[in-house]
Formats: C-alpha cells, structure tokens, sequence
C-alpha cells in the first residue's frame, strides 16, 4: 500500500522546511516504522501518515510528548 507522508519539522513554523512524500509499505504500522528511520527523524516536529484510498491515517502530532513547540 501506499502512504502519503507529510513532514513538520521543529523551529519551523511557517512550514518552509516541511516535505510531501510517499512510503510504501504492507501498512501504517510498517509504513511508521520507515519514517522513524528518515535520517533527520530527530528533526521533525511531527508527521502524518494517510493511506491513498483515505481509510487510513495517521498524525504523530496526537500522541502525548511527540510534539516539539519550542
């Protein structure tokens, strides 16, 4: 399947920096799993995941402590 990846990164609030990609993977557990391991992880502010069809989706941005806001 393929996922649509939206990347946010830290310090940036106007977005400049942010990136669109797709990931493909057998699903959004996996597809998770490969965005932790993008090299600049550590950077990111938060990412979300949706499935093309739309009946999967994903934003980290939900999860307690994932989100940097300084």
């Amino acid at each position: 399947m393929i996922y649509n990846l939206t990347v946010h990164y830290k310090y940036d609030p106007d977005d400049e920096q942010g990136y669109d990609d797709e990931i493909e993977a057998a699903d959004i557990e996996t597809a998770k799993e490969q965005v932790r391991q993008i090299e600049d992880f550590e950077d990111f502010n938060y990412f979300v995941l949706e499935s093309e069809d739309g009946n999967e989706y994903y934003n980290s941005s939900e999860e307690p402590d994932f989100v940097d806001y300084t």
